[in-house]
């Protein structure tokens, strides 16, 4: 039905390392906009930006030129997923990982790794 309806789920990996659903999204075109958005809610524009990819190379380059034009600081690098990651997500998901802004008084990262994907 989710396909049918083009419903892509928006996943993140919470604090404690988990897989969590944060929202639902009609269509691939928004749902790609809006890892574009988490990124610029939630990373310190300029670091590095990993963009992974279920077989739909054109949509990760597409992304990641939407990135480097908005960002033009942020390094992007695009892989494959893997298997173990491509059995569970199936073809053309897409993610984007960064290095967040949040740190902690003392300097430290309060949650390093940010991690969205559809």
């Amino acid at each position: 039905m989710g396909t049918t309806l083009q419903i892509k789920p928006l996943l993140t990996i919470s604090r404690s390392g988990k897989l969590e659903m944060v929202g639902k999204i009609r269509g691939r075109r928004r749902a790609i906009d809006s890892l574009l958005d988490y990124y610029a809610r939630n990373s310190g524009q300029e670091g590095l930006v990993l963009i992974g990819h279920g077989d739909c190379r054109p949509d990760a380059d597409g992304l990641a030129q939407r990135v480097k034009m908005r960002f033009p600081g942020a390094r992007v690098l695009i892989a494959p997923v893997g298997p173990v990651i491509g059995a569970h997500t199936g073809p053309d998901m897409l993610s984007i990982a960064f290095w967040g802004a949040e740190q902690e008084p003392d300097g430290k990262w309060a949650h390093p790794w940010h991690a969205d994907a559809i």
